[in-house]
């Protein structure tokens, strides 16, 4: 259900009220609610509400309240992106992986306003060295996932991590995989719905580090070929995270 709608007749047609402002004391100021007496009992008939997007890429637990006016919201879960390996024995380096998005529109009432939604942002892996021939797999992300309890039912939403593989997602409407990395000569990171993974560097001496990757992508890789390397050489990290809440 929508929230209530105000509407003024002027010049024989009826347009809907979106502000209304008030003189107080000499200054305008904008009304947030507005209430009206109908036989006795005191309505909510305006609520002003702006359109916008709340993007949270800090890696952290939040619990913002719904705005009120709102009547529906379309949630993005992206978990953080997997870092690149660095193989210093040159035989095999390694993009990190994507991570997943699970995304979906909920539609709101007014019941809901006020009410949390509560989310974690995962944090991207950081970017690794294998001083062996052998290799190895990059530190993987965390899970990006949220919970909400609304007048449209409970709602569970995780995208996960770039690790061994692509980050899958669940919970959304659409549910999307994150991309792999590349091996070996081409060894960009993963890209995810949001970033193309972190770019591909190569060396022949100390520091070589790979290009990190953003918004849930993977960190590039990087392929070192010669002697010196020192402890700061490394592959790029992943991306952290990202919930993203576009309030209509």
């Amino acid at each position: 259900m929508a929230g209530p709608q105000t509407f003024v007749k002027d010049g024989g047609i009826w347009h809907q009220v979106s502000q209304i402002w008030i003189n107080v004391a000499g200054v305008w100021k904008q009304v947030q609610q507005a209430y009206t007496r109908i036989s006795g009992v005191w309505e909510l008939t305006f609520v002003s509400f702006t359109p916008h997007t709340d993007d949270y890429t800090a890696p952290g637990s939040y619990t913002p309240a719904v705005p009120f006016g709102a009547s529906s919201v379309t949630i993005y879960v992206t978990g953080g992106g997997g870092g690149g390996v660095l193989n210093t024995g040159g035989t095999i380096s390694l993009g990190g992986n994507a991570a997943g998005t699970a995304q979906r529109t909920v539609t709101l009432s007014s019941s809901d306003w006020g009410k949390t939604i509560s989310f974690t942002v995962g944090s991207g892996g950081p970017g690794t060295a294998y001083p062996s021939a052998g290799g190895g797999s990059g530190n993987y992300g965390s899970n990006s996932s949220l919970s909400a309890s609304l007048s449209a039912g409970s709602i569970s939403m995780t995208g996960g991590a770039g690790t061994s593989s692509g980050g899958t997602a669940t919970g959304g409407t659409t549910n999307t995989t994150g991309g792999s990395g590349s091996a070996n000569e081409n060894i960009r990171g993963g890209d995810s719905v949001w970033a193309n993974g972190g770019a591909n560097v190569s060396g022949t001496s100390a520091p070589v580090i790979g290009g990190n990757g953003s918004t849930g992508s993977g960190g590039g890789g990087v392929l070192a070929t010669g002697a010196g390397f020192g402890a700061g050489t490394r592959a790029g990290n992943g991306g952290d995270g990202l919930v993203r809440l576009a309030w209509s």
